[in-house]
């Protein structure tokens, strides 16, 4: 495979996503240990006092995940359940679960391509948000570039270990064409999307807002030359929200909170999905009609719908979906999937609803 990979800007951006954890604005990204100090809230004269045990807690920029501290915050689920959550923006998970490795998050939201550091045991997932429906090989019409096999010789840009490039191995393989037969230049998300739209790239494997930016900013029409919903039936795109066993280990009654507050966003959002992009658009500073572009960008799940699926066991086949894919791919040399989908805090933290 012809992979040109640019090491370096995967370093910064797992130093900046750390880096902004130390600025006096952002938040708190200490130890493990130190982030679950007890944080005295605020009252008024009269009212007792609440002890809230402050963690931190990566998202991403897209409204999938977006929407948990969007809900999460305005609702007030959080709180309800004793947490003061410091929010951490990440776009990608591999950084991320490295931060938790080392202390500095305790839970995090992962999309599909990170879920192999799961199987190889660096994270449990403990809640499942949805099943992503985003993921795109894009081109620009006017590039004559029509299908997969057009592509062989070209130039694609995406992540390496994300969706992105979970889609692209998809594509081509259905499409007959080795890697060894198209340029792959492996890069972080912002800059293949600022490749693409300079033209300095005939393609780019992308995903939710990354995609929706694209548009958004190249003037002429593109072209979607595979996405996720064409290969529904060989595998399943879960978004989750995971955090180290390790962590899990020492801090279960915590995490059982985190999936308690998860699950209100969860019902909330699939009554109210007005709502949810209104307040994700807010809490990120975002347009609300670009968000509002996403909303079709996942099939989300509601708490109500966790329970079923963890009663009939369906939730274990959409990860055996994604396993399946990633022992394939060749990402994983095997795996468990009731090793790390840690349906007994799921479990937990459904019954306390």
């Amino acid at each position: 495979m012809k992979y040109r990979t640019t090491v370096f800007i995967t370093g910064m951006v797992m130093s900046l996503a750390l880096g902004a954890c130390t600025k006096p604005s952002a938040a708190r990204t200490e130890t493990a240990a130190q982030t679950e100090t007890a944080a005295r809230t605020e009252t008024t004269a009269g009212q007792e006092q609440k002890e809230l045990t402050e963690i931190s807690a990566a998202y991403h920029p897209g409204l999938a995940a977006l929407c948990v501290p969007g809900l999460g915050e305005a609702k007030g689920y959080f709180a309800e359940e004793g947490l003061k959550v410091n929010w951490v923006q990440f776009t990608a998970g591999p950084p991320e679960i490295a931060a938790m490795v080392s202390g500095d998050l305790q839970f995090g939201y992962i999309g599909h391509g990170a879920h192999t550091l799961c199987a190889q045991g660096q994270a449990d997932v403990i809640s499942l948000s949805h099943i992503s429906n985003s993921e795109q090989v894009l081109v620009r019409k006017s590039s004559g570039i029509k299908t997969m096999e057009d592509l062989k010789g070209k130039k694609i840009v995406t992540q390496l270990g994300t969706s992105g490039e979970a889609i692209l191995n998809l594509a081509l393989e259905r499409a007959g064409i080795g890697k060894n037969e198209v340029n792959i230049y492996a890069m972080d998300m912002a800059g293949a999307v600022s490749a693409f739209i300079a033209g300095q790239a005939d393609a780019i494997a992308s995903w939710d807002t990354h995609s929706v930016k694209i548009r958004n900013t190249v003037e002429e029409e593109l072209a979607v030359l595979a996405q996720t919903s064409d290969f529904i039936d060989e595998r399943s795109f879960p978004g989750s929200w995971v955090a180290t066993p390790e962590y899990l280990e020492e801090n279960r009654d915590v995490a059982v909170r985190f999936c308690r507050a998860l699950n209100k966003v969860y019902q909330y959002r699939a009554g109210h999905m007005d709502e949810t992009v209104e307040q994700s658009a807010k809490f990120g500073k975002l347009e609300i009609e670009k968000l509002q572009e996403t909303r079709d960008s996942a099939v989300f799940y509601s708490a109500d719908d966790l329970k079923k699926m963890i009663e009939d066991e369906s939730l274990y086949d959409i990860y055996q979906s994604q396993l399946d894919g990633f022992i394939k791919d060749k990402k994983v040399d095997s795996g468990d999937v009731k090793d790390y989908v840690r349906v007994d805090i799921m479990k937990e933290a459904l019954l306390a609803d």
